[in-house]
């Protein structure tokens, strides 16, 4: 199943790990890429397979990816694993919807403060991007 995530079974060799013993750990994981986390904003219908949108009571958004992971053994015998990996969405909102820097002259440098507010309940790392906008020149300065 291709749902654009990214799961991962550990292996030292570019073959699937090969279990020698009657035990053997085997690191599985998960990775999440920006592009796939833009997809929430898809209408259910458009929705990759494996991907599910939660929405708690309290207004917090998830992402549930689940796929499974099929083990096939020396006997010719298969297991199918179950993998989920849940993604708390960041909601993140700045203090004002548009900021007014007033007239502004050749040279002088007028300064305005905004709050960015994290609604979620997630950590969440943002970068602010720099570049012309409508022909001005826009710099943020991040604290």
């Amino acid at each position: 199943m291709k749902s654009g995530t990214d799961w991962r079974v550990a292996s030292t060799s570019q073959e699937a790990p090969k279990i020698a013993s009657k035990h053997q750990r085997v690191n599985v994981s998960f990775s999440l890429s920006l592009e796939l986390l833009s997809y929430q904003k898809l209408p259910a219908d458009q929705m990759l397979p494996g991907v599910d949108i939660r929405q708690h009571a309290s207004g917090e958004k998830e992402m549930v990816f689940t796929q499974s992971l099929l083990l096939e053994y020396a006997n010719h015998t298969t297991q199918v694993v179950p993998l989920r990996a849940t993604v708390a969405v960041p909601e993140l909102q700045l203090s004002t919807s548009w900021v007014d820097f007033r007239t502004c002259f050749v040279n002088q440098e007028r300064v305005r403060e905004v709050y960015l507010m994290n609604l979620s309940g997630c950590w969440s790392y943002w970068a602010v991007l720099m570049g012309a906008y409508d022909g001005a020149e826009v710099f943020v300065a991040c604290t």
